[in-house]
């Protein structure tokens, strides 16, 4: 199975790629500008998560109307702050509506499951909540007990270093760069050591 994600919100579109992805086991997730670029690819997704964010480019309603007619059989969600956007997304084609409050990542794992479950792989790990609370502190050597429970800080850690990366591209350089380089290497560096302890744990 792979997912389309068109949104025009950078890096936005790329970190709800990713926690998606990890949420669903590792499902490819592939993040597009607009949907110009997503009906110009060789469109191979089973699933569609479309946003209303493209300024003068094709809206998002009228994206839906045009995947559903090259991929009859999609899954296809719409999403958008606005109310009531489902008066327009649903009859354009999307099988659900999301209105946006800031945890799409979640809402948008929980709806695939629940509506179009045949489409998850049966050896992709299912999410499981998260019931008991982070230890504090973490010593290094039990960052690995903890496991269960650092899914959503890295998926944080993951989107702040995203976030530092962006504020890099400005133009003119500051004084505050260097250590921006410094604490996006230490958010690698912890994320890093968080997968590779993952996947020893998975191993018998």
């Amino acid at each position: 199975m792979k997912i389309a994600l068109v949104s025009g919100a950078y890096p936005r579109r790329e970190l709800v790629a990713r926690g998606i992805s990890h949420k669903l086991g590792g499902i490819p997730v592939q993040p597009f500008s607009c949907c110009e670029d997503l009906l110009a690819s060789s469109m191979d997704y089973q699933a569609f998560i479309i946003y209303n964010n493209f300024d003068h480019k094709m809206g998002g309603v009228a994206g839906v109307h045009e995947i559903r007619k090259r991929a009859p059989g999609a899954f296809i969600a719409g999403l958008s702050p606005i109310p009531y956007m489902e008066r327009q997304f649903l009859p354009a084609g999307a099988d659900a509506f999301l209105l946006l409050a800031g945890n799409e990542i979640t809402e948008l794992t929980e709806l695939i499951l629940k509506r179009r479950p045949n489409l998850i792989p049966s050896t992709t790990p299912q999410p499981t909540p998260f019931s008991k609370p982070l230890p504090a502190p973490i010593a290094e050597n039990s960052l690995e007990d903890a496991l269960p429970q650092t899914e959503n800080l890295i998926l944080t850690l993951e989107r702040a270093r995203l976030l530092l990366e962006y504020a890099l591209t400005d133009p003119q350089p500051s004084e505050i760069h260097p250590h921006l380089h410094k604490l996006i290497a230490e958010i690698e560096n912890i994320v890093a050591r968080y997968y590779a302890l993952r996947d020893s744990s998975d191993k018998p």
